[in-house]
């Protein structure tokens, strides 16, 4: 849990050790401001005690939940019964402890429960007015009375619940940023160090790809093999996808703004198709079915490079997770559709799903749920990168049974990404 949601929790302890404390005094001194008879004084002396006594132990987080039980159930028992019962003038002050409660429910308790007390409340000024129950609180007009006391408790449901919302909104919205920030960080921290790698990467492969170029040109002036020349051109296209990879390792340490005139329309179905394609291998050797249904007629704009490392990365991460399962139809299957504002890709496998306890940190720099040496926790934090900078975004969803990823192309590409 984040410091900010510690705290919060922490002023809920507060608030509900104090509102009881507080109660516990507004007990007893009824029994100061009325004449009580024995049952009267016997509830407030009791009320009194017992909110008084709880409030300590309800300062430990397992208790809050017991002492906002009992303060919300125990005065308005108490409340009623001393409405009810006692004819004195005196008890009409009451009536003014019963939108504190309803307060105190909301915030401790939730909006429904504030809204359940408050139904209670209401119903019970009902059971006065139709003579069902005897009191001598009410004045001559009753029905003026209870209007005005139910727009007392609806107007403090009202704002009780109203900023309870907006505390529950602020928190959410608080929390997401801490946890964007948080993973700006790492992957700050993660651009560093890949950065640095791939800078010696692209040292041996500019040498490698001359060479290559040279030995091209040597082959066609000596008519050599045609063979021979399909794998140079293979090796050169390996070389090529490291490249790719290398570049993409950078992005993850900088932002450099980057004109849109340089990205370009592309074939999504292709590229899901190149990525299929080198990891062909893999996905033999674990018998697995990819089904690429990727309309062919569609198109995209934006970096196909980019988008070819995510793809291979996720169904490599599917694969691994179809590898380990106890499934007999091991199958991922990559769809499209459009949408108004964006292209969109999933990729689906019906492997054994990802645990809701970890679904939160799998973008996270060097989060792996793989054994030592197989897995390093770069890949989905290196795409959540690449999506941040292309300003194109990604989702999961995962089940017993079923994860989807979610890859979401804008239509329409800002004048200005950051790369």
């Amino acid at each position: 849990m984040s410091s900010f949601a510690s705290t919060i929790e922490y002023q809920k302890l507060l608030l509900t050790r104090g509102v009881m404390l507080l109660a516990g005094i507004a007990a007893i001194s009824i029994l100061f401001i009325t004449e009580p008879n024995n049952l009267v004084y016997s509830l407030c002396l009791s009320l009194g005690i017992t909110l008084l006594t709880l409030q300590w132990p309800v300062f430990h987080k397992k208790m809050q939940a017991l002492g906002a039980g009992v303060l919300v159930a125990c005065s308005s028992a108490v409340i009623m019964t001393i409405i009810a019962i006692d004819p004195h003038s005196a008890t009409v002050s009451a009536y003014y402890y019963m939108p504190v409660i309803i307060a105190a429910s909301v915030l401790l308790q939730g909006k429904l429960l504030g809204a359940l007390v408050m139904l209670v409340f209401t119903g019970f000024n009902i059971a006065i007015i139709s003579g069902h129950i005897e009191s001598l609180s009410y004045p001559d007009k009753p029905m003026a009375v209870f209007t005005d006391r139910f727009i007392t408790m609806a107007l403090i449901y009202g704002i009780t619940a109203y900023t309870d919302h907006t505390i529950e909104l602020a928190f959410k919205q608080i929390n997401k940023a801490d946890k964007k920030i948080r993973l700006q960080d790492k992957l700050a921290a993660l651009g560093v160090f890949s950065g640095g790698i791939a800078h010696e990467i692209n040292n041996p492969l500019a040498v490698i790809k001359g060479f290559i170029s040279q030995i091209n040109r040597w082959m066609v002036k000596e008519n050599v093999d045609p063979s021979i020349q399909l794998k140079l051109d293979r090796l050169n296209s390996n070389v090529q996808r490291i490249t790719d990879v290398t570049h993409s390792l950078l992005t993850l340490g900088h932002d450099n703004p980057v004109n849109s005139d340089s990205l370009q329309n592309f074939s999504p179905q292709q590229i899901t198709a190149d990525a299929i394609n080198i990891l062909k291998s893999k996905i033999d050797h674990y018998n697995i079915t990819i089904v690429n249904e990727v309309d062919v007629t569609q198109s995209a704009k934006g970096s196909p490079n980019h988008l070819r490392i995510m793809l291979r990365v996720i169904i490599d991460n599917a694969i691994d997770a179809l590898g380990a399962s106890q499934n007999s139809n091991r199958k991922v299957t990559i769809t499209s559709y459009d949408t108004k504002k964006n292209f969109c890709l999933d990729i689906v496998d019906n492997g054994p799903g990802i645990p809701d306890k970890i679904m939160e940190s799998i973008f996270d720099p060097f989060f792996t749920t793989k054994d030592t040496g197989k897995g390093s926790g770069v890949g989905l934090a290196l795409v959540a990168k690449l999506c941040s900078s292309l300003r194109w975004s990604i989702q999961c969803e995962s089940k017993i049974g079923s994860t989807k990823f979610t890859l979401k192309i804008p239509k329409k590409v800002p004048l200005q990404i950051a790369s």
